[in-house]
């Protein structure tokens, strides 16, 4: 059975999301941009209002969005936190050019609008937000495709560089979560494309995306929203915005004066006023990473988390979540970013995977090869302008640097194992 199981979710991976049989399908090409200042949006969300389809932009605001036959007669959604909604009906679209789309900001005054509401304090809401984590995190798992880009820098200069696309398979909020069991992330991935430059160190052949997912999972179950961590904090309204039209509180946190060697982290959360969801949570800390394994090489270690989600059909999905570190070894500055993306989403449901069935998958899916691709990588590349100059002029051999390199494939029981128990535990 769990063989059979695990069989079919790599099935299901192997599948492009979008892709629909038996007809004509019409692709959009487009960059979404400030309507006042002309400078790209990222990572907008687009999609159709009334379906559960959609992607999301990359960091130039570029995106390709496929939109079936069936779907002419609707619209197409587009948008970002503090910028109005934009609906563009289909046939206003040309479809043989490249589009732009102008968002209009919209700010709001923070003077204008009522905090939390007469029955509440700021405290208050920040625990009712605690509370509805299960309701407005997805709990049940779902398959999401994905950029992750990954970048390494020595002194400040460039000594790895990774992209990857693929379909993840995201866990979904776990009430249930231990840290101590961070050994394992909850969320898995296959990589369909990659490139990647050489790196320095042997060591780092693995992709560092596992630091990310564990931060992840720390700060939204251990974090400023963690039940017993909600009287450690003191709050504050630091600005208010609007998303999808609706009310939006930015609440800064920082630890109180005789927790502040407990909880060494400070940052600010996105939180919708009617709903009280989550929308954005950045945690800034030094010298404090509890969801990393300490070494004894890393000195002065400062770290940077952000994570955001986006609402789509009355859920919230994973938007993009990014994670830098920066820390001294062997006398030279050494900066990590890792920035994972959600391209593409919707609301089909994954089946679920048990803790065992996690450790060996994810221990499987850090090694087989995926070859690269250059024709994908033209088609779109995930890079800024500038960094994408100062990465060829690093790298002028990127092309046969990105050859081959190690990530990401589903795998069922192997033979002579009668569990992923068993496995789990021999391969520990």
């Amino acid at each position: 059975m769990l063989t059979r199981l695990i069989v079919l979710l790599s099935l299901i991976l192997l599948m492009e999301p979008g892709t629909i049989q038996g007809q004509r399908n019409h692709e959009i090409i487009g960059y979404v941009i400030d309507q006042d200042t002309g400078e790209p949006v990222p990572y907008a969300s687009i999609g159709i209002p009334e379906q559960e389809r959609g992607i999301s932009a990359n960091m130039n605001g570029f995106f390709r969005f496929i939109v079936p036959e069936k779907n002419m007669g609707h619209h197409l959604q587009i948008r970002s936190i503090v910028y109005r909604r934009l609906l563009v009906p289909f046939t206003a679209i040309d479809w043989g050019s490249e589009q732009k789309f102008e968002l209009q900001p919209e700010p709001t005054l923070l003077e204008e609008i009522v905090i939390v509401g007469k029955s509440e304090t700021l405290n208050e809401l920040v625990k009712s937000v605690s509370k509805r984590r299960k309701h407005y995190l997805r709990s049940k798992p779902y398959l999401m495709n994905g950029f992750y880009k990954e970048a390494l820098r020595v002194d400040g200069n460039y000594r790895g560089y990774t992209e990857a696309q693929g379909m993840l398979y995201l866990n979904g909020y776990d009430a249930g979560y231990k840290n101590s069991r961070h050994h394992v992330t909850y969320d898995l991935a296959q990589w369909k494309h990659m490139r990647r430059s050489n790196y320095p160190d042997s060591n780092n052949s693995y992709l560092q995306i596992a630091s990310l997912l564990r931060a992840k999972d720390f700060y939204l179950h251990d974090g400023p929203l963690k039940k017993g961590n909600l009287n450690k904090l003191n709050y504050r309204i630091a600005d208010s915005t609007s998303y999808q039209d609706r009310l939006v509180l930015e609440i800064s946190f920082e630890p109180k004066e005789q927790y502040r060697d407990e909880l060494r982290y400070r940052g600010s959360m996105y939180i919708t006023e009617d709903d009280q969801a989550l929308l954005q949570l950045a945690v800034i800390s030094d010298d404090y990473e509890p969801y990393m394994r300490p070494s004894g090489e890393q000195d002065g270690v400062t770290s940077s988390f952000e994570i955001n989600f986006f609402r789509f059909e009355g859920q919230y999905y994973l938007g993009r979540t990014s994670l830098n570190r920066s820390y001294d070894q062997s006398n030279q500055e050494v900066n990590w970013h890792m920035e994972l993306v959600g391209a593409s989403f919707s609301g089909q449901q994954a089946m679920f995977l048990t803790y065992n069935q996690r450790v060996v998958l994810y221990s499987e899916m850090l090694n087989p090869l995926v070859n690269y691709d250059s024709s994908f990588w033209n088609d779109f590349s995930f890079n800024s302008s500038s960094e994408a100059l100062e990465i060829a002029e690093t790298y002028p051999d990127l092309g046969e640097q990105f050859s081959e390199h190690h990530n990401a494939r589903l795998v069922p029981l192997r033979e002579g194992y009668a569990t992923y128990t068993q496995m789990a535990t021999e391969r520990n």
